[in-house]
């Protein structure tokens, strides 16, 4: 029994560890257009991928862009609203 524990919070432990990757930082926004807009960040060099979460203000669902490449450091988001102001959020893996 005390070893099954043991192994068990070896392998918790061993997945906290690995899911902890930095959060991305120097968020901007270029190429804005009518209805879409480029999202920058600074890559981190332990993300193996990233997702985008964006929103229009005040509204409580977030739209998910999944599969960014770890190595990337910008996505455009297509399809947004013209003139209404969106809010935007990114998570490394």
């Amino acid at each position: 029994m005390k070893f099954k524990l043991f192994l068990l919070a070896s392998l918790l432990n061993s997945i906290m560890i690995f899911s902890q990757c930095t959060i991305p930082s120097g968020l901007f926004v270029t190429c804005i257009s009518f209805n879409s807009v480029l999202a920058n960040w600074t890559p981190q060099v332990d993300a193996d991928h990233y997702k985008i979460q964006y929103r229009i203000v005040g509204a409580s669902a977030w739209t998910d862009l999944y599969n960014i490449a770890g190595i990337d450091s910008s996505k455009h988001i297509p399809s947004l609203q013209s003139a209404t102001t969106y809010q935007w959020k990114i998570k490394s893996f």
